[in-house]
């Protein structure tokens, strides 16, 4: 499982780092999105298969239910 915050350095997103892994790896693997942004676009990108966007703050019990899902 990939945790990732949404916003990264620039323009990046964790969104983009998730896709770029999945394409090396060739696999599908899970992701968890953390970010304190609620907008639109935020929401847009987690709807790539297999992913769970968590709001900030997140607390620990919410993140482990997120990565055993």
């Amino acid at each position: 499982v990939i945790v990732s915050d949404y916003h990264l350095r620039g323009v990046e997103t964790g969104a983009d780092v998730v896709a770029a892994v999945r394409v090396q790896l060739r696999s599908n693997v899970p992701a968890i999105f953390v970010t304190g942004d609620t907008s639109k676009i935020a929401n847009a990108d987690t709807t790539i298969g297999h992913s769970v966007l968590l709001s900030k703050p997140t607390n620990v019990d919410e993140l482990l239910g997120a990565i055993h899902r």
